[in-house]
């Protein structure tokens, strides 16, 4: 059987592994030129996802890699006042451990044979057994895998449903290097997440391996052109920051510190999510 897999992220690379394992060959199609081609995010925490490394052989590897401490929690109102504490004991097992992205998908692709994935190879379309590439390539295929987000191409020769905005927009940032830069706000955060809860606001900091604390403050019930109306000039960090601090003007100022704290990275984020329950009939196997 050939199997296509479209998308080398996180669950493409992972099948692949699965199947690997399995002694059953794929190849994994992906558009970007190379796997440094971008930044691949902040921290997951590995719930259930462990069971699919499990699989996939690479346990050990994913513990080696995992921090534990970046299971702890902090949760704290607006006002400064602290909610919740969670401090998680160096021997602790790892239930739900924080790893860089970037790390996963890197053991990810070391785990796989050297001409797994095909770079520089973006979807173009697909049908009667045929993978098409937009640099005029084409491959066979028995099974088509689409895991390329949740923007997929490849989910529509299935189902007409489109991601759609879930009321909720993010401007991320960040502070590098928080132990050296600003040990005290470092000392605030914790080791793993620090969440504040405000009236349709909050603010979420999350540690990184890299030393790095991404910052996301997160604004709730606002529609899709929320950020084209919002007032937040994007395009001039300082004048992000400022303005940011301004829209929390009755937060404590020990939680404002981390947005003045970032450096000038700045990332508009909408989140959108897939209709809940969206199935689609099952297409009639090929003759």
């Amino acid at each position: 059987m050939t199997i296509a897999i479209v998308g080398a992220g996180l669950g493409g690379l992972a099948l692949a592994r699965v199947l690997h394992v399995k002694g059953i060959e794929a190849v994994v199609y992906e558009r970007e030129p190379s796997r440094h081609a971008r930044g691949q995010g902040g921290m997951l925490d590995i719930h259930s996802g462990q069971r699919a490394l499990r699989e996939a052989g690479l346990v050990d590897e994913f513990h080696a890699i995992a921090r534990g401490s970046g299971q702890d929690m902090r949760l704290l109102r607006p006002d400064g006042t602290l909610l919740l504490q969670e401090d998680t004991p160096d021997d602790a097992p790892l239930l739900r451990p924080e790893v860089d992205r970037a790390d996963l998908r890197a053991m990810l692709l070391d785990s796989l044979p050297e001409h797994a994935v095909r770079w520089g190879h973006a979807y173009e379309s697909a049908g009667n057994g045929v993978l098409r590439l937009t640099n005029g390539s084409s491959a066979p295929y028995d099974l088509l895998v689409g895991a390329d987000g949740a923007g997929s191409r490849v989910r529509a020769l299935l189902t007409d449903a489109r991601p759609v905005h879930v009321g909720q927009n993010v401007v991320e940032l960040g502070i590098p290097d928080i132990d050296r830069t600003h040990p005290d706000l470092a000392a605030m955060v914790g080791r793993g997440n620090y969440w504040v809860l405000g009236d349709g606001i909050s603010l979420g900091a999350q540690r990184n391996g890299d030393g790095r604390v991404r910052i996301g403050v997160s604004f709730y019930n606002t529609g899709e052109d929320w950020f084209t109306t919002s007032g937040i000039p994007l395009d001039d960090p300082a004048a992000t920051r400022a303005r940011l601090v301004d829209l929390l003007a009755d937060w404590d100022p020990r939680v404002t510190a981390l947005i003045t704290a970032c450096d000038d990275t700045v990332v508009p984020r909408s989140i959108t999510t897939l209709p809940v329950g969206l199935t689609w009939p099952q297409p009639p196997p090929q003759p």
